[in-house]
């Protein structure tokens, strides 16, 4: 189901021990993007009824019963590079997206010609993570994630133009937690 690699192991272990009495590492899907599942990694104490389990030797890993086919096939493994480190999960498994539709790539033409450039001068990019029903789903990430003006920018700014091109888009909806994350505009 979910495999660990040694040296993830080993660093989860140090982190049990410096919490004393865990003994589960929670995988816990926070959402997606058009790639992969984005996911959290926590320590618990218990197991609730809508876990399930991966027995290792020292420790178990906890998952949602619903999120199993999404986590199938994993591997979690301790990265270390000269910009951090930390847990990563490999996963086989990507979301479901529309894309690879012609209406997806003309609103991410239009994201990457005019509307990205523009941002990019305040630190900020917007990412297509799908079309569901005309409404184009987006993040926004940089000094755009937490920016008092997040809102406007994208409601008077981006979906105005991106509709006015594209009628056939009737939202742009915000998919980011402006609240979030590990260095947003406004904490």
């Amino acid at each position: 189901m979910i495999s660990v690699t040694p040296q993830a192991q080993s660093k989860i272990l140090e982190f049990m021990s410096a919490q004393k009495a865990t003994t589960f590492l929670k995988i816990e899907i926070r959402g997606r993007n058009a790639k992969e599942y984005l996911v959290n990694f926590m320590l618990e104490e218990k197991q609730s009824p809508t876990e399930k389990k991966v027995d290792l030797d020292k420790f178990s890993v906890l998952y949602s019963k619903e999120d199993e086919s999404k986590l199938t096939g994993s591997t979690i493994e301790w990265i270390e590079s000269v910009s951090g480190s930390g847990f990563q999960l490999k996963n086989p498994n990507k979301p479901e997206s529309n894309l690879d539709s012609p209406l997806a790539a003309r609103v991410q033409e239009i994201l990457d010609a005019e509307i990205n450039p523009s941002i990019a001068a305040h630190g900020g990019n917007i990412e297509l993570l799908d079309i569901i029903d005309q409404k184009a789903y987006v993040k926004m990430s940089g000094g755009c994630q937490g920016c008092s003006s997040a809102k406007a920018t994208l409601k008077h700014g981006v979906e105005a133009r991106i509709k006015e091109l594209i009628p056939e888009i009737l939202e742009l909806v915000d998919t980011t937690d402006h609240a979030g994350g590990s260095n947003p505009y406004y904490s």
